[in-house]
């Protein structure tokens, strides 16, 4: 692994032992590919429902960890606890804008959200989010791709806290990845759409009726509030 980012370590909290360790980001190449293997693995298979991730082959991830994207993980030690996966989609199939609509001329500049897993022993340390940040400073850096653009199972609390904390709004509702049900979410990273805050509108998180109501008119999933009972997604019109 290679290209240390920051020059202190952060202390991270592993739930398991109830210890704090020093941990490190580093971005990712193709030597880190094993560890990359064994994470989403580990990860896969401590889940009771697997329709709430999406994992990725291994020749998709040779394809990020190879230049086809930037993927940044938190190390402790030599030790691989969580990573964070972008992809560059260039014209092929799979590019989810053609989903949105985006015209053939923008294909290429869309960078796919693709992949993030934490070790369970430190899930609660805030890495997606901190990892999300890193890799996306990167992408910009670049000055490249401007549409960001992933997938999130409507039910997946965790990764919703991600997607709303880049921040990335939640656009459309569809079936993906052999018949699962699946939030598109999006942000221009060059001029990100400014809601209108008197438009709001907080639905519980399993109405995905509702959801998918307000979303043909014009609404976009910005934020999620957990407070008392089930957890409701705030949505709210475009500023005009």
């Amino acid at each position: 692994m290679n290209n240390l980012i920051l020059p202190t370590s952060e202390t991270i909290l592993n739930r398991g032992e109830g210890k704090y360790y020093p941990g490190h980001i580093e971005f990712l190449n193709e030597l880190s590919f094993p560890q990359v293997l064994d994470l989403q693995e580990r990860v896969m298979g401590t889940m009771t429902d697997p329709d709430m991730l999406e994992s990725l082959s291994p020749q998709e991830f040779l394809t990020i960890l190879q230049g086809g994207g930037v993927a940044a993980g938190m190390l402790v030690g030599d030790q691989l606890v969580a990573f964070l996966a972008t992809l560059f989609p260039g014209k092929r199939e799979e590019n989810l804008g053609h989903d949105i609509d985006l015209p053939e001329e923008a294909l290429p500049l869309v960078v796919h959200f693709e992949s993030s897993f934490v070790h369970p022993n430190y899930v609660g340390n805030n890495l997606q989010i901190r990892l999300s940040e890193i890799v996306l400073d990167k992408v910009k850096s670049f000055q490249s791709y401007r549409y960001l653009l992933g997938t999130v199972s409507p039910r997946n609390c965790h990764c919703l806290k991600t997607v709303f904390a880049i921040p990335a709004l939640v656009i459309r509702l569809e079936w993906k990845y052999q018949n699962r049900l699946r939030f598109i979410f999006f942000q221009d990273l060059v001029s990100p759409r400014v809601l209108d805050p008197d438009s709001e509108r907080a639905v519980v998180m399993t109405d995905l009726k509702r959801q998918l109501k307000l979303m043909e008119q014009g609404y976009c999933g910005f934020r999620l509030d957990k407070g008392e009972g089930t957890p409701r997604i705030v949505y709210a019109r475009e500023r005009k």
